[in-house]
């Protein structure tokens, strides 16, 4: 009998805002060592990701 794999396909994508700054970023491609170089904002317009903050860097602790 033979499975047919369903592609995963994320309700939410979320790209860091940073990411936007590049010409190109690489992003994984569905199989393993399989990557796809590709513009942000055509990653953006393919998948309709959210390009947001995902993280703030929390401020430095104060110096004793």
């Amino acid at each position: 009998m033979d499975f047919i794999k369903k592609p995963f396909v994320p309700e939410v994508l979320v790209l860091r805002e940073t990411a936007m700054q590049f010409p190109f970023i690489y992003v994984s491609a569905g199989e393993r060592g399989l990557q796809l170089k590709i513009a942000p904002a055509d990653l953006v317009k393919a998948t309709r990701a959210t390009v947001g903050v995902i993280a703030r860097v929390p401020p430095e602790a104060p110096q004793d």
